[in-house]
């Protein structure tokens, strides 16, 4: 079995109540055993690194308490994307409108290998890698491998604020990903026993012409999609002609008191996945099981790929 321990939206600032539910998420997770840390993103509040150490103290608890050299997974998210930092001269090249343009950019920047055209990413490429060593040479997307219980677990981390305008209604629907960079680094994860794509957004927040694109992608040659941004547990499976996907968006470990503000377990067997949610109760200042989620906190899903002839 691998375990997984997912979270996301982190959107750390300097705030008492989100002090005081981080401090209790490190309590709540401190006696289980993990295979892999992934969080999906916003690990800061907008755009905003005057808490960069705030946030490297906080990865460097999670690792003090579930062991130093346990691998974590970390992509952007749109509140990650400083775009003070981009030179308005290059917003046009950003205002994509189909896939072919979205192809072109993401070809364009990862084949000269000339970044200036994402210096938004410059204080998340240098916080994530100061938390996880890791030199994200592009900045776009990173792939990776890893051996558990004996299997070969592959992991593409995608961007999918890269072109982001802010969040929002400025984003909803109208995203690319560039099915180019999901291409790229599936092309890296050749041979892996399970395939695990990390992204910040639900599908739904891409452009509807690219949606269909790469969820055909995702089904037919991915096991598995960690994502964010909603703020709420979920679990779904989409299957379809060419095959199938686990579909896990975890809710934010802190937004405000308003907000689902909790995270999920997933144990990942042959044939199985088990989701287990936990959520921070505000009147009893800790985690517990998310009822709200389902009845005993859990679903399970079949983890079967559908076999194309």
């Amino acid at each position: 079995m691998i375990k997984v321990l997912h979270f996301s939206d982190l959107h750390i600032h300097e705030n008492y109540d989100q002090n005081k539910v981080l401090e209790r998420f490190i309590q709540d997770i401190q006696n289980k055993n993990f295979d892999l840390v992934i969080c999906s993103g916003d690990i800061v509040a907008k755009g905003s690194y005057s808490n960069r150490e705030s946030v490297i103290n906080f990865f460097e608890k999670i690792k003090e308490v579930l062991g130093a050299a346990i691998p974590i997974i970390i992509c952007p998210g749109n509140h990650d994307i400083n775009l003070k930092s981009r030179k308005p001269i290059y917003n046009s090249i950003f205002n994509i409108t189909t896939v072919e343009q979205a192809n072109d950019l993401f070809d364009s920047i990862n084949g000269d290998q000339d970044y200036s055209l994402l210096a938004h990413l410059n204080d998340y490429s240098n916080l994530v890698k100061s938390i996880t060593g890791k030199d994200l040479e592009n900045k776009l997307f990173f792939s990776e491998m890893f051996s558990i219980d004996n299997k070969k677990i592959g992991i593409a981390t995608l961007n999918s604020a890269w072109l982001t305008k802010g969040g929002g209604d400025q984003d909803y629907g109208k995203l690319f990903i560039s099915p180019r960079q999901l291409e790229r680094s599936l092309d890296e994860l050749e041979g892996c026993d399970l395939k695990i794509v990390v992204l910040h957004h639900p599908l739904d927040w891409l452009s509807p012409m690219e949606k269909t694109i790469i969820q055909n992608i995702l089904t037919n040659q991915v096991n598995i999609l960690f994502c964010g941004h909603m703020h709420t547990t979920s679990v779904s499976h989409l299957s379809s002609n060419i095959g199938s996907l686990f579909v896990s968006n975890t809710g934010c470990i802190y937004q405000n008191r308003n907000y689902f503000n909790g995270y999920t377990i997933l144990e990942i067997n042959d044939e199985s996945i088990k989701t287990i949610a936990r959520e921070y109760y505000d009147e009893r200042a800790k985690f517990g099981p998310s009822i709200r989620f389902s009845d005993d906190s859990t679903v399970t899903f079949s983890l079967k790929k559908k076999i194309v002839a």
